[in-house]
């Protein structure tokens, strides 16, 4: 059974530890990690594309099956920290072993959502560290874990903008924090 560390509405440690499903049940803010990984193409003009990593989730989770989502995600489990779970869950979902020097914590996010699954209700409120790491992979490379991941695709981070503003990919990429991406991506912050 998976435990994690409780925080308060601040994201402080309370120093409880409570099983996920009671997590989700009763609404208890926890930590969770996000990796957005990146890749840099040279183009003609001497100019670069910049790409993102996708993942399709598995069709067998209990939040938000079947949709895209960011290149590897995970909760914190008790104990751990948020850059101990990005190389975890980077390495788990995908296969690509990281050094923790190559991901940079771009920031954090307060994030709150509910929905019902199979009759059961979910209450998520999480705080999301999101870090990025430049790799530069073939989708051959990767390694998947079928019981999170369907499937992986590059994507250009512009495309990915203008899709997730119209809501022409099913996501569960949250717009703040791909805004906020796409503008250190850009050079913008």
């Amino acid at each position: 059974m998976e435990y994690f560390d409780i925080l308060t509405e601040n994201g402080k440690l309370t120093g409880e530890k409570k099983a996920r499903r009671l997590v989700h049940r009763d609404g208890d803010w926890h930590g969770a990690s996000r990796v957005w990984i990146v890749r840099r193409l040279p183009e003609a003009d001497g100019s670069e594309r910049v790409q993102v990593l996708l993942q399709r989730r598995s069709e067998e989770k209990d939040s938000y099956p079947g949709l895209w989502d960011v290149a590897a995600a995970g909760h914190v489990s008790a104990g751990d920290g948020y850059l101990e779970t990005a190389v975890r869950e980077t390495k788990e979902e995908l296969g690509i072993s990281l050094e923790s020097g190559e991901l940079q914590f771009l920031f954090c996010l307060k994030s709150e959502s509910s929905w019902e699954y199979q009759g059961i209700s979910y209450i998520d409120r999480e705080f999301h560290y999101v870090f990025l790491v430049e790799k530069d992979a073939g989708l051959s490379g990767f390694r998947l874990q079928k019981e999170e991941v369907e499937e992986v695709r590059w994507m250009d981070a512009e495309v990915l903008y203008h899709r997730l503003k119209d809501g022409s990919i099913p996501s569960c990429i949250h717009w703040e924090e791909y805004e906020r991406l796409y503008a250190v991506l850009a050079g913008k912050d």
